[in-house]
């Protein structure tokens, strides 16, 4: 089986941010790239600063692999 994978990111205007919208975004982009495409993997770089980004794709399993110059990098595997 192919390793299937794609980097994501989310971009949020600052007017609408704290309510909700960036968390469903990410669990419907999730599903659709897990159970539509049948990707593998779903990677992101978030600079080590952005607290609320590094909060919000944790909290959706993402898994930091590493850090290099305060970018984290994150994944999350398929089930």
């Amino acid at each position: 089986e192919p390793n299937l994978k794609a980097g994501i990111g989310i971009l949020i205007d600052k007017k609408y941010r704290k309510k909700g919208y960036a968390s469903k975004a990410l669990s419907l982009l999730i599903t659709y790239c897990f159970e539509i495409l049948n990707l593998t993997e779903l990677f992101c770089n978030i600079s080590e600063d952005n607290k609320l980004s590094m909060k919000l794709f944790q909290k959706h399993r993402f898994k930091i692999i590493g850090k290099k110059k305060n970018i984290c990098s994150l994944t999350l595997l398929t089930k």
